[in-house]
């Protein structure tokens, strides 16, 4: 069930959470998030638009994909959300064949609000229980994650060196 608590600062996160995840209208990202906002999942750290694309790529997995938010709470800027996202893998992205098997993601995120929009959020690590549900085996699963992390080491390195 969904707890509303009194404040401004949580009113871009409904929105990124009914909006961009469960509608997948991720034309309004410019309205909920600061341009220049750093992602935070686990040990990742991925820039807006990186995230956006995770985020868009698991929407093309699961067309169905709703998010909801369980429980919000507020203090000052900061924002925390206990959360589930629920859907069936019925189509591809992030390279995987449909599995059309459902899956229950639960989570936990903080979000720091400035302005009106997220500035910065910090995210639960989720793929590693999401494969699992989605019967990717161990091996597979360990090679995939990694190769992401991999791509994503090399590719800040690399912008990091351009002027």
């Amino acid at each position: 069930m969904s707890q509303r608590m009194p404040g401004a600062n949580h009113l871009p996160v409904r929105q990124l959470y009914e909006e961009l995840f469960t509608r997948g209208r991720y034309e309004l990202t410019s309205q909920v998030f600061h341009g220049n906002c750093l992602v935070h999942f686990g040990n990742r750290h991925l820039k807006l638009e990186e995230a956006v694309n995770e985020g868009k790529g698991w929407r093309s997995a699961a067309p169905n994909l709703v998010m909801t938010v369980d429980q919000i709470s507020e203090t000052g800027n900061m924002v925390q959300v206990s959360w589930n996202a629920r859907g069936t893998h019925t189509g591809e992205g992030h390279g995987l064949r449909p599995s059309r098997k459902p899956f229950l993601v639960r989570g936990n995120s903080r979000f720091l609000v400035q302005n009106g929009k997220i500035a910065e959020a910090w995210n639960e690590e989720y793929r590693p229980e999401l494969l699992r549900q989605l019967g990717v085996s161990r091996p597979t699963a360990f090679m995939f994650l990694f190769t992401l992390n991999l791509w994503s080491m090399v590719k800040g390195f690399v912008l990091s060196l351009l002027p």
